[in-house]
């Protein structure tokens, strides 16, 4: 059985039950990030979702969520702001065995990726940060 990369996991969804979530934005060496609504605060958000195998870690999940709570504590316009986190262990069907989920929802914002930014103006990372 082949599955989908863009469809997010449905463990992801049940320990995230206020977002619905969406299409693929990105995947990387750690992980994947989905596009998602908080239709509860009518606003659009990003889900970072850590691998399966990356979340198996114990030291890989602390790092995670230490980068988690240090966004948390900080509060500048050029900073995502996160909404939520989420670090358990989630069953899906009953019998199943339980995934570890770790996954933050920040905000949403458009545009890509900063490297698909960067591409975009031709500009080079000194640059933009000068």
């Amino acid at each position: 059985m082949t599955i989908d990369p863009s469809v997010p996991p449905r463990a992801l969804a049940a320990a995230l039950p206020r977002c619905r979530l969406g299409a693929e934005l990105g995947r990387g060496e750690f992980g994947v990030v989905y596009a998602a609504e908080d239709p509860q605060l009518d606003r659009a958000v990003a889900v970072k979702h850590l691998s399966n195998r990356i979340a198996a870690d114990p030291q890989m999940r602390f790092r995670f969520n230490e980068e988690g709570r240090a966004l948390v504590r900080l509060n500048h316009l050029h900073i995502v702001t996160v909404h939520e986190y989420a670090d358990e262990e989630v069953t899906v069907d009953a019998g199943s065995t339980p995934e570890r989920v770790c996954a933050l929802v920040l905000e949403y914002l458009p545009g890509g990726t900063l490297t698909q930014r960067f591409r975009r103006t031709g500009l080079t990372m000194e640059q933009w940060l000068c």
